[in-house]
């Protein structure tokens, strides 16, 4: 497990300001604050894959794919354990939707909502941690 900021190549972090479910996850420089601390938990189904839920707020939330289309935003949802809440970290720095890993998180650039994207994803950085994935 990791907990740490998640950063983009763009030198944007993720944050998961707004805080409730249903609200569409967006970068932001770094502020050092809760909202930007996630944690890279490992799915204990033996499907594999990571959940991603941010730290804060404290209730239970998940980065969420509820559509598997490219350009689609990505928000946080209440944790379900479906598969629009499982991603893969490919060992290069990206992170995919487990059950299409041709679409990736995609940073659209300091204070844009996060969205999937197809072959254009971003690579994302988490302090020099790497994961062992299964997908």
């Amino acid at each position: 497990m990791y907990i740490g900021t998640i950063r983009s190549g763009l030198g944007n972090y993720l944050d998961s300001y707004g805080g409730g479910s249903q609200t569409y996850l967006h970068t932001y420089q770094f502020t050092g604050s809760g909202n930007q601390t996630w944690c890279v938990e490992k799915a204990s189904e033996t499907r594999g894959g990571f959940y991603l839920p941010p730290i804060h707020p404290s209730i239970h939330l998940c980065i969420d794919a509820h559509q598997s289309t490219a350009g689609y935003p990505v928000w946080l949802y209440t944790c379900n354990g479906t598969n629009s809440q499982r991603w893969c970290w490919n060992g290069r720095g990206y992170f995919t939707r487990w059950d299409h890993a041709n679409l990736g998180l995609k940073d659209a650039g300091r204070y844009n909502i996060v969205r999937l994207t197809q072959g254009g994803a971003n690579q994302w950085y988490t302090n020099g941690a790497t994961f062992q994935d299964n997908c």
